[in-house]
């Protein structure tokens, strides 16, 4: 039976960071981590702890050892899983065999339903062909198939299980076709909120260049939000700055809400906005923070990004209460030691 590296140690285990983080966030967690288990402060360490945080950063601030260690790593990851696998498999042999034949047929069952539904719309547009065949004659396979599409889209209920097989049925056309497709829909001026709901599902799924001018319409839905924004902060699409900043100015950020979003507007004005514009953000976060409506999942990552915006851009003498503020705050913590403030 395979055998674990009893040896190996997970330094991004230890420091408690995302092995895909930074070496700014590497340092940024080392240092709380430091003041935190050390000895002046915790009762909690007889000195292990502190060997095994000193040995992890020893590691992972230097790019060539870290990337010596990532390769470890992988290994070792890997291993675990193979050995998960063999430990388990006598017991779960059988189950993984019964869920495995479960899914298969689940999968057949969809496959078969989809082909059904499809054929079934073929066949009621050849019907239509049959009576009027003058009208249609010029029209191909692929023509008939999607026009009937079209049809269901715009005259299903968004609330029956056709609607939802249609957008099924979409994606399962070639690449090309359903570009073309989905673009003669953002054409269409009758689409209900359902159905520009359904349309959304299937652009954010693509994210196609030839959809950009059509995203407007996806600011009104909140469910979308989120990819919406990411999409315009990777493509970095400056044409609807206008519309972020009303976003970021109309949402609520208070008792935590909408406070996954807060690190996407944070990177979207630092890239695409005007400095002025960004500094007027910095002030709405200040103010959040100052009314502890920043939610603790994440207010850490959002003021570390702050505080590096504030440096970057000379905003210090805008922020010196704030600033002073989070230090007495984080008196016992390193958490802004490396800003000079």
């Amino acid at each position: 039976m395979p055998q674990l590296n009893s040896g190996f140690k997970d330094y991004y285990k230890i420091l408690q960071v995302d092995p895909e983080a930074d070496k700014e966030i590497i340092q940024k967690v080392y240092h709380l981590l430091m003041k935190k288990y050390h000895p002046d402060v915790s009762i909690q360490d007889d000195g292990k702890i502190i060997r095994e945080l000193n040995q992890a950063y020893e590691i992972l601030k230097d790019g060539k050892k870290r990337n010596d260690y990532d390769q470890e790593y992988q290994k070792y990851k890997k291993q675990s899983v193979i050995v998960h696998e063999v430990k388990s498999r006598p017991y779960l042999a059988e189950k993984n065999l019964l869920k495995e034949k479960e899914e298969e047929l689940l999968a057949m069952k969809k496959e078969l339903e989809n082909q059904e539904f499809r054929l079934k719309i073929k066949l009621k547009v050849y019907e239509e062909l049959k009576e009027q065949n003058k009208e249609f004659a010029d029209l191909n396979s692929q023509k008939i198939e999607e026009a009937s599409l079209m049809e269901l889209f715009f005259n299903s209920s968004p609330e029956k299980p056709e609607f939802k097989k249609t957008l099924e049925a979409v994606k399962l056309l070639p690449d090309k076709r359903k570009t073309a497709f989905l673009l003669k829909i953002f054409e269409s001026k009758k689409l209900t909120m359902e159905q520009e709901i359904g349309l959304g599902e299937l652009v954010f799924e693509e994210k196609k260049e030839e959809f950009i001018p059509y995203l407007e319409r996806f600011f009104k839905f909140k469910q979308f939000y989120k990819p919406l924004l990411t999409w315009i902060l990777e493509k970095e699409i400056k044409n609807y700055l206008d519309k972020v900043g009303l976003l970021a100015d109309n949402l609520s950020f208070q008792m935590g809400n909408n406070s996954e979003l807060l690190p996407i507007f944070l990177e979207i004005y630092s890239k695409l906005f005007f400095k002025e514009n960004l500094l007027q953000f910095l002030f709405k976060i200040q103010k959040l923070y100052e009314n502890r409506d920043l939610n603790d999942i994440n207010k850490e990552t959002i003021l570390l990004k702050m505080l590096i915006l504030i440096q970057e851009n000379n905003f210090k003498p805008f922020f010196k209460s704030f600033i002073k503020k989070l230090k007495k705050h984080y008196k016992n913590e390193n958490f802004i030691s490396d800003y000079s403030f």
